[in-house]
């Protein structure tokens, strides 16, 4: 192989296709990149066996080839270079002589036959949905999923496709969050894209996409096993999630006896202010007076205690109740709502975070008992 290309297109692309290399792995071929020099482009291939990110790059080929190269010494090269054109020369031993300006790297690579064939989504379901809708929704859900591998289904996000709507839901066993919009298509079906493949989807569409006069969409292809997106000159292959997702509709059903409206980034910085006696090593849950119109935030540890007050709306019974100062602000923030509705059962039953119209998303958090109730 013998190619000429722009470097910072190579850069760019490197980096996003790092996303998908496996960083510890006993098939080393994983841990490096794929590149594929044929008819006038580079291939370039990051896979770890759950998910692989594809890219074609314009180049001018001398030589057509194919060899597989370190990741992070790769990667680490070229970011060293700011303009230019790279050379890159693979010889029958797999030795990449790789060339910038006065520079000359060496490095051993690997024959393209060892690095693992991906899986393809050749017959499938087929949706598409506007980049900026898709990444909002994926960014307002994202944080609820699990991290624990007890229950592998909550390490991902299920979305559901019905009555002309895409819906994604995100649990943990203590939180959940609910995010819903619009789709051009009419089928139900259900599926769940692990919580690793949504963050790498969110880092490859660009936010400045959402500034253009034109909209810009993503194409996805779900089958039984896997799903596909093509995001600009992204491909994206990623295994789906087996198994039975929660009943979310049952967690989302909260009887309201008290309900409140309030402003978004006030109840944010009294729940700050409060954490601020709270560690890694003194972990102790908000305490939360609404009565009287008013929201009285306090919490006590070994290092103190705080107390925050602010005027809020109220509706219904008097409420105390606790909840975990973390949990709380991550609803709160993905709302990006500058007021939202409240609505609380009890100090034992979930409590729900709503928009103050419409029912596009639902944020739920678990209330933690009281010590000093």
């Amino acid at each position: 192989m013998n190619i000429i290309c722009d470097i910072n297109i190579l850069k760019e692309t490197v980096t996003n296709i790092s996303l998908a290399v496996a960083s510890k792995t006993t098939i080393i071929s994983l841990e490096g990149i794929l590149l594929e020099a044929k008819e006038n482009s580079l291939t370039l291939t990051g896979y770890n066996l759950d998910i692989g990110i594809i890219k074609k790059i314009p180049i001018q080929i001398i030589e057509e080839g194919s060899i597989v190269l370190n990741a992070r010494l790769f990667s680490d090269t070229i970011k060293k270079f700011s303009s230019g054109d790279i050379t890159i020369k693979v010889d029958e031993k797999n030795v990449a002589i790789i060339t910038i300006d006065n520079s000359e790297f060496t490095f051993n690579g690997i024959k393209a036959e060892d690095y693992p064939e991906i899986p393809t989504v050749e017959e499938g379901t087929k949706i598409k949905l506007s980049s900026k809708k898709l990444k909002n929704m994926i960014s307002q859900t994202l944080f609820a999923i699990s991290t624990s591998d007890q229950n592998p289904t909550y390490t991902g996000s299920c979305f559901e496709i019905s009555e002309g709507f895409i819906k994604i839901i995100s649990l943990d066993g203590y939180r959940m969050a609910f995010k819903k919009t619009k789709i051009e298509y009419q089928g139900e079906f259900s599926f769940i894209v692990p919580g690793n493949t949504l963050r790498d989807i969110t880092k490859l569409i660009k936010d400045d996409d959402e500034n253009l006069e034109e909209e810009k969409f993503v194409n996805i292809n779900i089958n039984e096993n896997h799903i596909f997106f093509k995001i600009e000159e992204y491909y994206v292959i990623s295994r789906l999630l087996q198994g039975e997702f929660i009943k979310y509709q049952d967690v989302m059903n909260v009887e309201e006896k008290t309900k409140i409206s309030v402003y978004t980034k006030d109840f944010i910085k009294s729940i700050e202010k409060a954490s601020i006696i709270i560690n890694d090593r003194l972990k102790s849950p908000i305490k939360c007076t609404i009565k009287d119109n008013s929201i009285n935030v306090m919490c006590s540890t070994s290092l103190g205690k705080v107390i925050d007050s602010f005027p809020i709306s109220i509706l219904g019974e008097d409420i105390i109740i606790g909840f975990n100062n973390k949990y709380m602000t991550d609803a709160l923030k993905a709302t990006e709502e500058e007021e939202v509705s409240i609505i609380f059962a009890n100090n034992d039953s979930p409590i729900k975070i709503v928009p103050l119209n419409g029912d596009d998303f639902v944020y739920i958090v678990l209330p933690v008992r009281l010590k000093y109730e």
